[in-house]
């Protein structure tokens, strides 16, 4: 008897999709605000309210102060992943663990294809939505980002006018400290003293954080604990930074966007060994991605040579 796999699958998002987009490190440790039900596009307003809404009290009522609304949109990419994979590279292993002999005679493979996507394929479309999130299509100042599935936060950052942008060099272990507060020399007064604004760089930043902080200080407090802060703001490690970047926000203003409720993101496992002949199983997964920020004049990114 042929060996088979033992279904076809179309699954919902909720069950394969949901699990791999969200492992994106920034997305699991909720550094920025996920919107998951995103189809084509969202509008997030923004309400700006001035100081002038206070007035002397009297009987009537008399509108007085100045606000505005804007909106900002994120619009997802749609993207996708197609694999062709031979059964056969799994028979040594699956069929020797169902069978206890090795023997491919009336064996199936186990269902055991959603534990090997989201260990393999996952763990990569993980990695790039949370490069796509920080980079993708960043070109400023020495860097091009090699990513381009969506334009990133960065990426849209240095797109808006009102964006702070800071100069700094780049970071080593013996500069670090120095290149952090540069970065936040360019914070505005009502961002200086409130806590809600975190910095965000990514890993090598942090190793060279830590390394400073332990040869000035014997390692106490900062050096060799998991929370890192300076100067009493959290400090953040997004994995999808690039190098020389920092960047001071509020996490309420990140925002990324995908559609995990529909059936426009699937996964769909088929096995061709009964219309083509063959041996393969072909997988396709659909996703999207897109960001977006909002009170950008409220947030500071710092890169080498990024302010002209």
């Amino acid at each position: 008897m042929a060996t088979t796999w033992t279904s076809n699958y179309a699954g919902k998002p909720s069950e394969i999709m949901k699990p791999v987009i969200l492992a994106a490190p920034s997305l699991r440790e909720g550094l920025v605000n996920v919107h998951e039900g995103t189809r084509y596009e969202l509008n997030i307003p923004i309400l700006t309210v001035d100081e002038d809404i206070v007035q002397a009290y009297g009987c009537d009522f008399t509108d007085a102060g100045t606000s505005a609304t804007v909106e900002r949109v994120i619009t997802p990419t749609r993207l996708m992943t197609n694999m062709k994979i031979c059964k056969a590279i799994f028979f040594s292993t699956w069929l020797e663990d169902q069978t206890g002999s090795g023997s491919y005679i009336d064996a199936q493979i186990p269902n055991e294809w959603d534990t090997a996507f989201q260990e393999q394929a996952g763990a990569q479309i993980s990695k790039v939505m949370e490069l796509n999130l920080w980079q993708g299509n960043l070109n400023t100042g020495t860097y091009v980002s090699a990513y381009t599935r969506f334009n990133g936060l960065l990426t849209v950052l240095d797109g808006l006018a009102g964006t702070i942008k800071a100069n700094i060099s780049a970071i080593t272990a013996a500069n670090v400290l120095a290149q952090f507060r540069l970065a936040q020399a360019g914070m505005t007064d009502p961002m200086i003293g409130n806590y809600d604004f975190e910095y965000f760089i990514n890993t090598k930043t942090a190793q060279f954080y830590r390394q400073a902080v332990s040869n000035d200080y014997n390692g106490f407090e900062y050096g060799n604990t998991p929370e890192l802060r300076i100067d009493g703001y959290k400090i953040n490690v997004a994995t999808g930074i690039p190098d020389n970047f920092i960047v001071i926000a509020k996490r309420d203003d990140l925002h990324f966007g995908t559609n995990l409720v529909s059936d426009e993101t699937n996964l769909q496992i088929v096995d061709t060994s009964q219309t083509l002949g063959d041996q393969n199983v072909r997988i396709n997964a659909v996703y999207s991605g897109g960001t977006t920020v909002t009170n950008e004049s409220q947030i500071v990114l710092s890169g080498v040579n990024i302010e002209s």
